[in-house]
Protein backbone atom coordinates (compact mmCIF):
# COMPACT_ATOMS: atom_id res chain seq x y z
CA UNK A 1 0.00 0.00 0.00
CA UNK A 2 1.32 3.79 -0.49
CA UNK A 3 1.45 5.23 2.45
CA UNK A 4 -0.06 9.18 2.27
CA UNK A 5 1.69 12.02 4.28
CA UNK A 6 -0.91 13.87 6.31
CA UNK A 7 -0.66 17.87 7.43
CA UNK A 8 1.73 17.71 10.39
CA UNK A 9 -1.10 19.96 12.33
CA UNK A 10 -3.53 17.02 11.86
CA UNK A 11 -0.62 14.67 13.13
CA UNK A 12 -0.49 17.02 16.24
CA UNK A 13 -3.62 17.42 17.14
CA UNK A 14 -4.64 14.08 17.03
CA UNK A 15 -1.00 13.00 19.66
CA UNK A 16 -2.65 16.03 21.71
CA UNK A 17 -6.29 14.39 21.90
CA UNK A 18 -4.54 10.81 22.28
CA UNK A 19 -2.65 12.37 25.50
CA UNK A 20 -6.04 12.42 27.22
CA UNK A 21 -6.28 8.93 26.99
CA UNK A 22 -6.33 7.58 30.69
CA UNK A 23 -3.28 6.35 31.97
CA UNK A 24 -1.90 4.66 35.46
CA UNK A 25 -1.28 7.77 38.21
CA UNK A 26 -1.64 9.67 35.34
CA UNK A 27 1.77 8.64 34.27
CA UNK A 28 1.50 8.99 30.49
CA UNK A 29 4.37 6.05 29.86
CA UNK A 30 4.21 7.01 26.00
CA UNK A 31 6.05 8.65 23.11
CA UNK A 32 5.16 9.77 19.79
CA UNK A 33 7.34 9.64 16.84
CA UNK A 34 6.14 11.40 13.28
CA UNK A 35 7.81 10.83 10.06
CA UNK A 36 6.35 11.61 6.57
CA UNK A 37 4.30 9.13 6.46
CA UNK A 38 4.04 7.28 9.45
CA UNK A 39 3.56 8.15 13.77
CA UNK A 40 4.98 5.55 15.84
CA UNK A 41 3.92 4.74 19.55
CA UNK A 42 6.39 4.09 21.80
CA UNK A 43 6.51 2.56 25.69
CA UNK A 44 8.60 5.43 27.72
CA UNK A 45 10.25 3.21 30.31
CA UNK A 46 11.21 6.63 32.55
CA UNK A 47 7.62 6.97 32.83
CA UNK A 48 6.40 3.74 34.34
CA UNK A 49 5.04 4.17 37.85
CA UNK A 50 7.13 0.65 39.05
CA UNK A 51 5.97 1.35 42.50
CA UNK A 52 2.57 0.06 41.21
CA UNK A 53 3.70 -1.38 38.14
CA UNK A 54 6.64 -3.43 38.33
CA UNK A 55 5.75 -5.61 35.22
CA UNK A 56 5.10 -2.86 33.17
CA UNK A 57 1.33 -4.30 32.10
CA UNK A 58 -0.56 -1.31 33.41
CA UNK A 59 2.02 0.91 31.07
CA UNK A 60 1.29 -0.89 27.99
CA UNK A 61 -2.44 -0.70 28.24
CA UNK A 62 -2.32 3.08 28.88
CA UNK A 63 -0.40 3.14 25.42
CA UNK A 64 -3.28 0.64 24.30
CA UNK A 65 -5.94 3.53 25.48
CA UNK A 66 -3.29 6.50 23.99
CA UNK A 67 -3.34 4.46 20.31
CA UNK A 68 -7.52 4.06 20.62
CA UNK A 69 -7.58 7.82 21.10
CA UNK A 70 -5.31 8.49 18.54
CA UNK A 71 -7.11 6.39 15.80
CA UNK A 72 -10.58 8.17 16.96
CA UNK A 73 -9.26 11.76 16.72
CA UNK A 74 -7.80 10.87 12.87
CA UNK A 75 -11.08 9.59 12.30
CA UNK A 76 -12.92 12.30 12.82
CA UNK A 77 -11.16 14.52 10.76
CA UNK A 78 -11.18 11.92 7.76
CA UNK A 79 -7.99 10.04 7.89
CA UNK A 80 -8.28 5.81 8.20
CA UNK A 81 -5.31 4.36 10.40
CA UNK A 82 -3.85 1.02 9.52
CA UNK A 83 -1.60 -0.14 12.61
CA UNK A 84 1.36 -2.34 12.78
CA UNK A 85 1.74 -3.82 16.55
CA UNK A 86 5.17 -4.55 17.65
CA UNK A 87 6.39 -4.03 14.24
CA UNK A 88 10.29 -4.32 15.61
CA UNK A 89 10.76 -7.93 17.16
CA UNK A 90 13.95 -6.58 18.37
CA UNK A 91 12.37 -3.43 20.15
CA UNK A 92 9.27 -4.16 22.94
CA UNK A 93 9.05 -0.77 22.89
CA UNK A 94 8.11 0.39 19.54
CA UNK A 95 4.64 -0.60 20.14
CA UNK A 96 2.67 0.33 16.81
CA UNK A 97 3.50 1.75 13.46
CA UNK A 98 0.62 3.48 11.94
CA UNK A 99 0.09 4.34 8.29
CA UNK A 100 -2.86 6.51 6.91
CA UNK A 101 -5.40 6.52 3.73
CA UNK A 102 -8.26 8.96 3.54
CA UNK A 103 -11.78 8.18 4.58
CA UNK A 104 -14.56 8.24 1.80
CA UNK A 105 -16.75 10.08 4.29
CA UNK A 106 -16.63 11.26 8.25
CA UNK A 107 -19.92 9.68 10.32
CA UNK A 108 -20.98 11.50 12.92
CA UNK A 109 -20.20 8.70 15.06
CA UNK A 110 -16.35 9.28 14.40
CA UNK A 111 -16.67 12.89 15.51
CA UNK A 112 -18.87 12.25 18.49
CA UNK A 113 -16.34 9.34 19.68
CA UNK A 114 -13.52 11.90 19.29
CA UNK A 115 -15.42 14.59 21.64
CA UNK A 116 -15.84 12.11 23.81
CA UNK A 117 -12.31 12.10 24.70
CA UNK A 118 -12.65 15.59 25.75
CA UNK A 119 -15.40 14.97 28.13
CA UNK A 120 -13.82 11.83 29.68
CA UNK A 121 -12.12 12.49 33.68
CA UNK A 122 -10.81 10.56 36.20
CA UNK A 123 -13.42 10.68 39.37
CA UNK A 124 -10.82 9.43 42.41
CA UNK A 125 -13.68 9.01 44.95
CA UNK A 126 -14.12 5.63 46.67
CA UNK A 127 -16.45 3.35 44.73
CA UNK A 128 -19.35 2.72 46.49
CA UNK A 129 -22.68 1.67 45.84
CA UNK A 130 -25.28 4.22 43.78
CA UNK A 131 -28.25 5.60 45.86
CA UNK A 132 -31.08 3.28 46.13
CA UNK A 133 -28.74 0.14 45.25
CA UNK A 134 -31.39 -1.99 46.92
CA UNK A 135 -33.74 -0.67 43.85
CA UNK A 136 -31.10 -0.42 41.36
CA UNK A 137 -29.40 -4.18 41.78
CA UNK A 138 -31.94 -6.27 40.46
CA UNK A 139 -32.55 -4.17 37.17
CA UNK A 140 -28.55 -4.39 36.93
CA UNK A 141 -28.90 -7.92 37.21
CA UNK A 142 -31.81 -8.23 34.38
CA UNK A 143 -29.83 -7.01 32.23
CA UNK A 144 -27.10 -9.50 32.15
CA UNK A 145 -28.82 -12.72 31.90
CA UNK A 146 -27.21 -14.65 30.78
CA UNK A 147 -24.18 -13.86 29.49
CA UNK A 148 -23.03 -12.02 32.45
CA UNK A 149 -23.26 -12.99 36.34
CA UNK A 150 -23.20 -10.18 39.09
CA UNK A 151 -22.26 -10.94 42.55
CA UNK A 152 -22.08 -8.45 44.93
CA UNK A 153 -19.85 -9.08 48.03
CA UNK A 154 -20.63 -9.00 51.98
CA UNK A 155 -18.56 -6.06 53.67
CA UNK A 156 -16.81 -9.13 55.27
CA UNK A 157 -15.47 -11.24 52.63
CA UNK A 158 -13.93 -8.40 51.10
CA UNK A 159 -10.45 -8.96 53.08
CA UNK A 160 -10.37 -12.24 51.53
CA UNK A 161 -10.49 -10.93 48.08
CA UNK A 162 -7.96 -8.75 48.86
CA UNK A 163 -5.58 -11.61 50.12
CA UNK A 164 -6.93 -13.56 46.93
CA UNK A 165 -5.87 -10.78 44.73
CA UNK A 166 -2.22 -10.63 46.46
CA UNK A 167 -1.75 -14.24 46.56
CA UNK A 168 -2.88 -14.13 42.73
CA UNK A 169 -0.01 -11.61 42.38
CA UNK A 170 2.71 -13.22 43.89
CA UNK A 171 2.05 -16.66 41.78
CA UNK A 172 2.01 -14.79 38.81
CA UNK A 173 4.91 -12.22 39.68
CA UNK A 174 7.28 -14.23 37.40
CA UNK A 175 5.11 -15.57 34.76
CA UNK A 176 5.85 -13.76 31.28
CA UNK A 177 2.57 -15.68 29.28
CA UNK A 178 0.56 -13.78 32.17
CA UNK A 179 2.00 -10.39 31.89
Amino acid sequence: MTKTMVDTEVIAGAVELACHAPSLHNSQPWRWVASPTTVDLFGDPARVVRSTDSSGREAIMSCGAALDHFRAAMAAVGWNTHVDEFPNPNNLRHLASIDFSPLNFVTQGCRDRAQAILRRHTDRLPFRAPAHWESFEPILRSFGEPLARLDVLPQEARPQLAQASQLTESARRYDDSYH
